[in-house]
């Protein structure tokens, strides 16, 4: 039998105990709805016709993915950052169509 409790909650995401027979793990589901939703926003109200200043932004990444990023040492290769900011399965998280 299969049993979840809420462990703790903020504004960013949710703690799960999960008891199944003998085993205890924790589950954490973050909430990234509202920084997709903003990031569609700002790509709707980008325009490419506007003057740019030097410092764009061209995305914002949920927590985990940043964090997921960091221990694949993505962050800290130029080159592979940027091929995942350019991909289109990523388009999500992306606040422009600019390419980096």
């Amino acid at each position: 039998m299969t049993r979840k409790q809420l462990w703790e909650e903020n504004e960013d995401h949710r703690v799960w105990i999960v008891h199944e027979g003998d085993y205890m793990y924790f589950v954490t589901e973050y909430k990234v709805d509202a920084l997709l939703d903003a990031n569609k926003r700002k790509q709707v109200d980008f325009s490419n016709t506007s003057a740019l200043g030097d410092m764009v932004q061209v995305a914002s990444i949920p927590n985990a993915m940043y964090w997921d990023w960091h221990k694949q040492g993505i962050l800290d290769d130029e080159a592979a950052f940027a091929r995942k900011l350019n991909d289109s399965s990523l388009q999500h998280i992306r606040t422009n169509n600019l390419r980096v």
